[in-house]
């Protein structure tokens, strides 16, 4: 992918998160919503660069982490499974934003407390990124730290 100063960015934080994050109380007009903008510039990228520009894969994995954050994680896990497909397929296994893509789909299968999915995931991208990036990289660094997380929840 290339450097441009408006390019959305994939992720990779530690998955503070050992349970999911306090529901917005009942009525609440921010419970359970996904930012439009999200849903609105993937359909934009797909539209005018492809389902397989990196700027879409890139609002993809945006708008999976949307719904992951709002708790709807029924919606956001296959987002994170076809994103990281599509990374796979398109920038390769060992991408930098193939790494995130699989960082994040495996925290969000953490955050359905399903460490039997999450944590080989977490092992597999965090032996990739050692390889790749190097063991002090922040992404290695943050996969460590999820992977962790994960083990100890």
């Amino acid at each position: 992918m290339q450097p441009h100063h408006s390019r959305v960015r994939l992720r990779a934080q530690p998955d503070r998160h050992q349970e999911p994050p306090p529901q917005l109380p009942l009525g609440h007009p921010g419970r359970g919503r996904v930012p439009g903008h999200h849903k609105a510039t993937l359909a934009d990228c797909e539209r005018v660069l492809g389902s397989d520009h990196p700027y879409t894969l890139a609002s993809r994995n945006n708008l999976s982490l949307a719904y992951q954050e709002a708790g709807h994680l029924e919606q956001a896990i296959p987002l994170h499974e076809a994103a990281l497909t599509t990374c796979e397929r398109v920038l390769g296994p060992d991408h930098p934003d193939t790494l995130l893509s699989r960082n994040n789909l495996a925290s969000a299968y953490h955050r359905t407390g399903d460490p039997q999915r999450a944590i080989p995931l977490f092992e597999a991208v965090l032996t990739s990124c050692e390889r790749v990036l190097g063991p002090d990289h922040p992404t290695t660094k943050a996969v460590a730290a999820n992977l962790l997380s994960a083990r100890v929840t």
